[in-house]
This record gives C-alpha cells, sequence and structure tokens, in this order.
C-alpha cells in the first residue's frame, strides 16, 4: 500500500519522469455552445495543442457519416457518463431532426435521437428534402447534464448528454398558433444564461414566408419546472395585429455579455415595409426582454439589408465595450455597446461589394481574438478596400477598426449564394472555411499566411463554423452529411 509520503514524492517528480505528457495533464475544454461563448466571439483562450508552429500536420483522425444534412456547429463535452463509460463525446443535429453523439476518439456513434421535424417548400431545405429539424447549434449545460435545442415542432427541449432522452418537464412549447413551424422557426443557437437559469430562443422564418414573426422568447430552465417566462416581438402589434416579418437568422440567436445586463439581437426586414421598427434593427434589451435601445441604419447596396448576424460582444483594450454585426449589404457596424446602440454606429465598413448584396451572402458573425485585438470575418465580393475571402481587422488609437490583412479564397462576385460562414480562432491561428468550395483553411493570425488546408477532403459544403478544441479541429459537411474530426498526424 502506498503512503500518503510516497504520494507527496510522486507529486514532486517532473510529469516525463512519471510518464505522462503535458498535454495528458492538461485539463481538457468543453466546446458547449455556437461561437464557444454566449458573447459569440468564436474564440477559445484555452488552446494549446494546435499553434501556428504544427497546425500545417493536420490530418483526417476520422469521418463519420449521420446521414443528414447539417447546419449546426458541432459542440464538444468532456467526461460524459455513458452506458459505456466515460467518453468525450462530439453533438451534432441534422435538418431530419436527429441528433447524434459521437466518440471524439473514433468518431463512432454512441446514441442517436430523432426529434420532430417539418416539411417546408423552402428552397433552402431543398437537399434535406424540405425537412426543418434542428437548425441551431444545441447549447449545453454541463452542470446538469442537459442539452437545449428547438425542433420543428415549436418546442424548446432539454435531453441528456449520457443518452439523448428527453427530461422531465420538457418539452416547452414556445412557438403556438400561426406561430408554429414551419412558418417560424428557430435559425440561431440556444443563449443560455447560467447564473440565472434562462434559455433564450430567437425566431426567424423559412424563405421569409408569411405568416412569420421575428422573437426572442425567454424560458426558465429550472430542471424542476421549466416555463416560459417572457417574448419580445420584433413587429409590434396595430389595433391587435402583429405585421409579418422582424425575422433574427443569426446563427449564434442572440448575444449576451458577461455581465448580463442585456440581450443584443440583430433582426430582418419586415413583409410590405423594409425597416419598419424594429426591423433590419440592432436591438439592445434588458433580461426581461423589455426593448432599452435600437438603431436603424440605411445602406446603398442592394435591396435586401436584413441583418443576417449574430452581434459579436467584445471589449477592446481601453476603449468601450462594443458589438459588431453583419449587414446583407456588405456594411460591418460598429456600436458601443449599452443604451449607447440607440445613438448609432460608432464605424460602418464597407467590407463586401454590392454584387453579393442581394444574394445574402455577407451574413453570419466575425470571432475576435482579445489577446491580439483583432477581428476576422469572411467577405464574398471585393469592395474599394477589402479583398474577397478572409478579412482581418486591428484597432486603432481612435478605438475604431482598420485592414491588419486579407487572404483571398473563393471566387469573386460568384453568381452563386455562398454565405460566409463565421471564422475560428484559437492559439494565434484562424480556421475559416470557403462555404460552398468545401474546404477548410488555417491562416497565421498575425501575418494572414496560410498554414495549412483541408484540399480536397471534405466533399460537401461547410457551411458551419469550425470547432476547435483539445487540438483537434470538428467541421460538419452539409452536403456529404459528414463530420469530420482532424488532429495533428
Amino acid at each position: 500500500m502506498q503512503t500518503y509520503l510516497s504520494w507527496l514524492k510522486m507529486l514532486s517528480l517532473p510529469l516525463a519522469i512519471l510518464g505522462l505528457s503535458a498535454s495528458v495533464a492538461q485539463a481538457q475544454t468543453d466546446w458547449t455552445t455556437f461561437g464557444f461563448d454566449q458573447q459569440r466571439t468564436g474564440y477559445n483562450p484555452y488552446e494549446t495543442t494546435l499553434s501556428q508552429a504544427n497546425v500545417s500536420r493536420l490530418g483526417v483522425k476520422w469521418s463519420t457519416d449521420v446521414w443528414g444534412t447539417m447546419l449546426t456547429q458541432p459542440t464538444v463535452v468532456n467526461n460524459v457518463m455513458t452506458a459505456a463509460g466515460l467518453k468525450t463525446l462530439v453533438y451534432v443535429a441534422t435538418l431530419y431532426g436527429d441528433v447524434d453523439a459521437l466518440d471524439a476518439a473514433t468518431g463512432k456513434l454512441v446514441w442517436q435521437v430523432s426529434m420532430p421535424a417539418v416539411q417546408t417548400n423552402c428552397g433552402d431545405f431543398g437537399a434535406a428534402m424540405g425537412f426543418a429539424g434542428v437548425i441551431g447549434t444545441p447549447t449545453i449545460d454541463k452542470a446538469n447534464n442537459r442539452m437545449f435545442l428547438v425542433a420543428g415542432d415549436g418546442y424548446l427541449h432539454a435531453i441528456s448528454l449520457s443518452n439523448g432522452q428527453e427530461l422531465p418537464g420538457f418539452g416547452v412549447q414556445i412557438l403556438t398558433g400561426a406561430d408554429r413551424p414551419p412558418h417560424t422557426v428557430a435559425y440561431g443557437s440556444p443563449t443560455f444564461d447560467a447564473t440565472h437559469g434562462w434559455v433564450y430562443v430567437a425566431t426567424a422564418s423559412v424563405c421569409d414566408f408569411p405568416p412569420y414573426h421575428g422573437q426572442v422568447i425567454q424560458v426558465d430552465v429550472n430542471p424542476k419546472a421549466p416555463k416560459l417566462l417572457n417574448r419580445f416581438y420584433v413587429m409590434q402589434s396595430v389595433n391587435g395585429v402583429t405585421p409579418s416579418g422582424g425575422g433574427i437568422w443569426g446563427p449564434g440567436g442572440v448575444s449576451i455579455p458577461a455581465d448580463h445586463v442585456a440581450v443584443y439581437a440583430a433582426t430582418g426586414n419586415a413583409i410590405g415595409a423594409q425597416n419598419a421598427p424594429y426591423a433590419e434593427s440592432i436591438l439592445r434589451l434588458s433580461p426581461n426582454l423589455a426593448l432599452t435601445a435600437y438603431n436603424t441604419q440605411t445602406f446603398t447596396n442592394g435591396g435586401d439589408q436584413d441583418y443576417g448576424a449574430t452581434p459579436l460582444l467584445y471589449s477592446p483594450p481601453g476603449c468601450p465595450a462594443q458589438l459588431a454585426a453583419m449587414n446583407k449589404s456588405g456594411a460591418l457596424v460598429i456600436y458601443d455597446r449599452g443604451v449607447a446602440v440607440g445613438y448609432g454606429p460608432r464605424q460602418r465598413l464597407q467590407v463586401s461589394g454590392g454584387y453579393n448584396a442581394d444574394a445574402g451572402d455577407f451574413i453570419g458573425i466575425p470571432a475576435y481574438d482579445p489577446t491580439r485585438n483583432r477581428m476576422f470575418l469572411g467577405n464574398p465580393s471585393d469592395s474599394a478596400i477589402y479583398q474577397h475571402g478572409l478579412v482581418a481587422l486591428k484597432m486603432g488609437a481612435n478605438c475604431q477598426w482598420g485592414l491588419a490583412w486579407q487572404a483571398q479564397t473563393g471566387v469573386n462576385n460568384s453568381p452563386d449564394n455562398n454565405p460566409m460562414i463565421p471564422p475560428t480562432v484559437a492559439n494565434g491561428v484562424v480556421y475559416y472555411s470557403n462555404g460552398l468550395g468545401s474546404q477548410l483553411f488555417a491562416y497565421n493570425a498575425d501575418t494572414g499566411q496560410q498554414l495549412w488546408n483541408s484540399g480536397a477532403i471534405i466533399s460537401g459544403d461547410v457551411l458551419a463554423a469550425p470547432t476547435v478544441v483539445n487540438g483537434t479541429v470538428y467541421a460538419a459537411s452539409y452536403l456529404s452529411h459528414t463530420v469530420f474530426a482532424f488532429g495533428l498526424q
């Protein structure tokens, strides 16, 4: 039997003597929601395995066909108790409504459950035979061993991370009457406020088919008594009738700052009156969904001036806390946070040219690296300053953004609808998908030098942001319905 003293002696030995590597001893990180955090930064501050020096050695660890088209970003949770013991699991969800848990080590299916899906005539879902099941990336509450998602039935569901079974008290019906799918649906990832035990869900439509209503919905997800709390309609009622429109299309749904004092949303057009309040606007809501500030801008490029985006929240050193949102017109708008949102943007950058404005390609969300104070975003077409591909911005002494570098990829002014995919940044490397080009890239965050690309390995579009965690890059291919895991070779 080892004594307490012998354990102390072992703890004082170097890891190499004990036969352990630093990577084994290092705590593993969970990726629990779209964009890594509730601010939707797309930045993993804990990644240390992959770096500028070794990312060129990435190769396929495994690939798994889940038999369903995916718009969701893979999420990753460590030490989940399953029927086969503790495992690190990779979770993905499909437009057919399937939720899959894959073994992160092998890619093998651990469990699968089928959630409700509805069919629609919207061409956006043609590759899924019109099915709209789980559109937004599910969000994890690890402390309570559960996953939140909105399915095609208009309910907020909570299922077990261990086996996918619905938890007691769920689902909670959040869409009723004329607002039920397939007209009103949840496009973005649920936003979880763990401090208060609330989940926020944002809604839009399929192909702008009325009647539908853009909303932010607040749900108390107390495990013992979940219930709907509040609802904010983007389109306000007139004589008892709420006009259609005002969809919240961003892949991150709404974003909340670390102090939980507000909820931020970016909205789409109204039906019949493009920019009727509070459509085509940046909104600041209280935690209980009272409107506290909003701003609507007029843009010159294209007729479709939606924010197909989620506000990115960040706090640059020496500057006011800010948010950034991508408008379909090709403009990136920067606001000071708080009630200052109502005063209008601090800065507007015309990143993308006008060709793609009505195609809706300049959408999604940038990524923000606080260690470098840099922002990264995709650009579908050249403008006066910015080239198509990946654009990196740096902040000046005046707290405004300017060009740091840009890396051309894809086809400028492509006639195809090629939406911009949110980048991911970790440990000095920016990971970026060129969407319909079916490739992943890794760039030096400091210089823009391309360090790696996936070549012809991925056979279908990658329409969700890559996940970078624990030395692995995960990507979900839309058309080939395959999840890829890339690791060091």
